[in-house]
């Protein structure tokens, strides 16, 4: 299939723009190249030196990658031998040359930190760190037409309300509640309630608290641990504030990457798929984003029912932005995603599973979790496992089978 220079498949049309954007053309979504034809988002993330960087092979890479700029190259031509279409997010920032995506991360826990930290996003701080991001991330590249869009923080923390953290003592609601008088978010919460029970004492009575004023609940942080006479009434309260936090988190971080650039797409937070996606968040990022953009291992199989739930309740593509297929070895011991048995198996579900998620209508890509393998000396749980081994060789069967997939992508994205 003839392709435009971004990489567009020329036999679907639509308008011209200069820049990416998204569109369903014939029932179906995809990207619109900047020259205006339709376009599938494959490729790889976390391509950065640091893999590059380990006691048992940076000799090697510092005799092969002699310059700093070589390491950008390496990875443009295997994108490009692999028959894919745009780098994702990582130290590779292609300006200009390919289509790539870039990440701009705002205060806020992920679940990939041991220790997260809990912004308060009602504060001029977070506003600030937010215009600073958006600013430094964005606009050097708001006139590239090679950027695809911005993604936002990897997998967000935000609470699932009901499931219980084996992992955290407290959740993000909680730790705003569990905050004082400087606070702009307790401050924030101390106002939604008012609002939602009145009187001070209809809260004690559903709370078991005994404050005599709105003041004194605000000052005190030590209320979140009390036992609930109602906690039914304490859930529909956390569910509020929850849309509350997320409206303001998004409104912040969407017009900040807004404001330092106008022309490129917003793909929201990277949502943890595994885990799940709250409905305060899908209600909210839906007003303000392009595409909806998760991160979600497994097989296609398991997936479906989630995938379309989004996709219905959000009315936005769907991009399948960081996922892959590992397996255990003695370097990778916690290698990330579904665990195979060996190269060959690795090759087989990464085409079963790109044939039959990118022939969905709603999903517009699938970028592959891992470009250079890591060990456990880099990356000490969660090791990325990629197309490559550590001393840059393929991978194999799994590097053909890609390149063979994805000569297919046309057909496999239009249902031929």
């Amino acid at each position: 299939m003839e392709r435009d220079r971004y990489g567009g498949f020329l036999a679907v049309k639509s308008k011209a723009t200069g820049y990416f954007r998204l569109e369903m053309v014939d029932r179906r979504w995809w990207f619109i190249t900047p020259d205006g034809h339709g376009f599938i988002a494959v490729g790889f993330n976390h391509a950065s030196p640091k893999f590059l960087e380990a006691s048992y092979n940076r000799e090697y890479w510092d005799k092969t990658l002699p310059t700093p700029q070589a390491f950008e190259e390496m990875a443009i031509a295997d994108a490009k031998a692999w028959k894919m279409t745009m780098i994702g997010y990582g130290a590779v920032k292609p300006r200009g040359r390919f289509p790539y995506l870039l990440r701009v991360t705002f205060p806020g826990p992920s679940c990939w930190m041991p220790e997260p930290t809990y912004a308060d996003m009602f504060s001029p701080e977070f506003e600030a760190a937010c215009d600073s991001a958006a600013r430094t991330t964005c606009t050097p590249a708001a006139e590239d037409p090679m950027l695809i869009g911005y993604a936002m923080n990897d997998v967000p923390e935000w609470p699932i309300l009901g499931r219980v953290s084996k992992r955290r003592a407290m959740n993000w609601i909680d730790h705003i509640k569990s905050r004082g008088l400087d606070s702009p978010g307790k401050h924030a919460y101390v106002s939604l309630i008012r609002q939602r029970h009145g009187g001070i004492e209809s809260f004690n009575a559903a709370y078991d608290t005994h404050f005599r004023s709105w003041d004194e609940l605000i000052a005190d942080g030590d209320f979140v641990y009390n036992v609930l006479l109602k906690p039914e009434i304490a859930r529909a309260d956390d569910e509020a504030f929850l849309s509350l936090m997320t409206d303001r988190y998004y409104e912040v971080g969407c017009q900040a990457i807004r404001r330092a650039d106008p022309n490129h797409l917003l793909l929201g937070e990277i949502l943890d798929g595994n885990r799940g996606l709250p409905r305060e968040v899908l209600a909210t990022a839906r007003g303000r984003i392009d595409a909806l953009s998760t991160q979600f291992y497994g097989f296609l199989k398991e997936q479906a029912p989630f995938l379309e739930s989004w996709h219905r309740d959000s009315g936005k593509p769907i991009l399948l932005a960081d996922s892959s297929f590992g397996m255990r070895t003695e370097a990778l011991p916690e290698a990330v995603g579904p665990r195979l048995h060996s190269q060959e198996e690795r090759a087989r579900e990464f085409e079963r599973y790109a044939r039959q998620a990118l022939g969905v209508p709603y999903i517009v890509g699938w970028i592959w979790c891992g470009y250079i393998d890591a060990s456990a000396e880099v990356e000490r749980r969660n090791q990325h496992h990629g197309i490559k081994d550590a001393w840059g060789n393929p991978h194999e069967p799994l590097s053909s089978r890609i390149a063979a997939t994805y000569a297919e992508l046309f057909d496999i994205a239009s249902g031929k």
